[in-house]
């Protein structure tokens, strides 16, 4: 039963360490980013809002704007 347990928390584990992984290459792929809470200001690389100090997020070709 405990190698069990330790089996499956050992999966969790791998499986939650791998997405940011995935996340960064995605961002990467971006070559303009833009405030959530304020989108006329954008970068060309990741960085702060210059207005309210969130991170900037990345905007991809595809999005939509909605």
């Amino acid at each position: 039963m405990k190698t069990i347990f330790s089996s499956i928390a050992f999966l969790f584990v791998l499986s939650c360490s791998t997405s940011p992984v995935i996340n960064k290459e995605k961002e990467n792929e971006c070559s303009k980013y833009s405030c959530p809470m304020h989108p006329d200001h954008t970068s060309s690389k990741p960085a702060e809002c210059p207005q309210c100090g969130m991170q900037m997020e990345p905007v991809h070709a595809d999005s939509t704007g909605n």
